[in-house]
């Protein structure tokens, strides 16, 4: 649902095991910290905006993540999309994060995607993510089996 969660105060790390969609503005402003929804296949425009204190993030399965998805995320500093191909993605997803670029609030420090390794290539080179390119890190299957 679409901005079901919206200004949450009272989460702080969110597990949906059986989600596949995140909605239009669900978790927006929340006070998140992590979020893992193993099941995700499509995050919606604004799904986690403004959530300024996400820090890490995992979608092992994300196929769509649309615009501003992530946007005015602050200290978003680890992404992790393990799945089994690389997800489309719109623009502006990741304006205003360490992602994209560093700020103040986060003492310089650049965030990271976590990729397969088998797939680091196709992500550097993707449509949208080729400008993130020097933010991917690729892991083995025995480094991610160890997550």
């Amino acid at each position: 649902n679409s901005a079901v969660f919206y200004e949450c105060s009272h989460l702080s790390s969110i597990y949906f095991p059986i989600c596949t969609t995140v909605g239009s503005q669900a978790f927006h402003s929340c006070a998140i910290t992590t979020a893992f929804f193993p099941e995700c296949r499509s995050i919606s425009a604004s799904a986690f905006g403004v959530c300024k204190e996400l820090v890490v993030a995992s979608f092992p399965r994300c196929s769509r993540i649309y615009s501003y998805a992530f946007q005015s995320c602050f200290h978003l500093l680890s992404l992790y999309l393990l799945g089994t191909s690389v997800p489309t993605l719109s623009l502006g997803v990741f304006n205003s994060t360490p992602i994209f670029n560093y700020t103040a609030s986060t003492g310089g420090v650049y965030g990271s995607i976590f990729v397969k390794q088998s797939l680091l290539a196709k992500f550097q080179s993707a449509t949208n993510w080729s400008v993130l390119s020097s933010r991917m890190v690729g892991l083995t299957d025995e480094q991610i089996a160890s997550l």
